[in-house]
């Protein structure tokens, strides 16, 4: 059961319906839309993967399993971006 958050130095702001995030460290800065964008606004707390999991499914009335494997390989993204920690 992983916890999932934002990492504190990241930089981000909604625009547009979308979010701007901003690596200070790395000088990168990456923009989440639609799904993305949701996913980014749940980790401004920590939350267990599962739970999050389980609010997409509902939130867009999808197979669980479908939305698991798409949230965790974006997750995995995230994380290897530097933009999240997992604990």
């Amino acid at each position: 059961m992983s916890t999932v958050s934002r990492n504190k130095n990241i930089i981000s702001a909604v625009v547009h319906e979308e979010t701007v995030a901003l690596s200070v460290e790395n000088g990168m800065y990456y923009t989440f839309s639609i799904t993305s964008h949701e996913i980014w606004r749940r980790l401004s707390s920590p939350v267990q993967v599962d739970d999050l999991c389980a609010d997409l499914a509902e939130a867009y009335a999808a197979d669980r399993t479908i939305i698991e494997a798409d949230t965790v390989a974006f997750l995995n993204h995230l994380f290897s971006l530097g933009l999240i920690h997992v604990s």
